[in-house]
């Protein structure tokens, strides 16, 4: 676990928890207090705290009863936060003092959501407006950084076409939305290639792809 944790991409870190059942021969030592077991309406539960990075790799691990709260290990499994990395959790670790405790690391907590709907509710303030493609592998949102709440304006379509619809959205986000920046860029697309290829690729994009 320390090998894997020395490697780790510590870029982005995600924060989460899933439960267990124990089996029923595991709370079975006596005298021992600290089996990490709880009693709930699915009988006996150990939860699993879990740290990973941009990957899914695990960085940290631990162990509490089954009924304890999502947060009750944050600060002990983000105590290696760095600076400048993006923490990402659930609405179960929409704290303030979760924030705060990532901010004085240096680092930015996407897990105040709640807040987060109101002021997006009232008016959206995008830094950046992207076209990407409709089968790209990697969302926009994870490589540009945006997992706040209306922080990207983004047009994903096939191929990557700036059609009269992409247009509008890009000029909507500039003269509404007052995005400063766009990105469009692509460097492979399976319909484009199958259409060099084949002349036809028996699909409905075949007329955006052969412009």
């Amino acid at each position: 676990m320390n090998a894997l944790a020395s490697a780790h991409d510590a870029a982005v870190q995600m924060i989460d928890t899933s439960i267990v059942r124990v089996h029923q021969h595991a709370a079975c030592v006596p005298r021992n207090r600290s089996q990490s077991m709880g009693r709930s309406r699915g009988g006996l539960t150990t939860k699993i705290h879990a740290v990973v990075d941009t990957n899914g790799l695990p960085v940290r691990l631990a162990l509490t009863a089954g009924e304890s709260h999502d947060n009750r290990l944050a600060g002990k499994l983000l105590s290696r936060l760095k600076s400048g990395a993006m923490l990402l959790a659930d609405r179960g670790y929409d704290a303030d003092w979760i924030r705060a405790y990532a901010a004085a690391r240096g680092a930015w907590a996407a897990v105040d959501l709640l807040n987060q709907r109101g002021h997006v509710a009232k008016r959206q303030t995008p830094w950046a407006t992207i076209i990407s493609c409709s089968d790209g592998r990697v969302p926009p949102e994870l490589l540009f950084g945006g997992f706040g709440l209306g922080e990207l304006f983004v047009a994903r379509n096939v191929g990557n076409m700036v059609d009269t619809a992409t247009m509008g959205t890009i000029e909507y986000g500039a003269e509404h939305l007052g995005v400063p920046l766009i990105v469009v860029g692509h460097e492979r697309h399976e319909a484009s290639r199958l259409y060099r290829s084949y002349g036809q690729c028996h699909r409905s994009c075949c007329e955006s792809c052969s412009r």
